[in-house]
């Protein structure tokens, strides 16, 4: 991620050896609440369940991350810029794939 194209080669097959793990954490994290997420929405409307519903994806999306960040090989320097750069790429994955998430971001920003 570090010094890497603009968009990471998700289907590179080392690439994808280092973020299954991660993925699959991300994926069990979501498994874990996807029941009482949804029954605690059912007395949304559809466009407050799925603005909760994509609040709850992106912290556990950001929370993978971060856990994923810990475990990086340290390098001060390089580090810092991995993890920005690891960050800012998720925030516009959030974005482009959650976009009830971000229009609430503009109604409330």
């Amino acid at each position: 991620v570090q010094k890497g194209p603009a968009e990471p080669e998700w289907k590179k097959p080392t690439n994808a050896s280092l973020t299954k793990p991660w993925i699959d954490r991300f994926d069990t994290q979501v498994d874990r609440v996807f029941f009482s997420e949804l029954w605690r929405s059912l007395d949304m409307s559809d466009a407050a369940a799925s603005h909760a519903w994509s609040q709850t994806l992106a912290s556990l999306a950001r929370e993978t991350l971060e856990a994923a960040s810990e475990a990086a090989p340290r390098a001060d320097e390089r580090r810092i810029m991995a993890r920005a750069r690891a960050s800012n790429l998720l925030e516009s994955a959030l974005r482009r794939h959650l976009p009830s998430l971000h229009r609430d971001e503009e109604t409330t920003g």
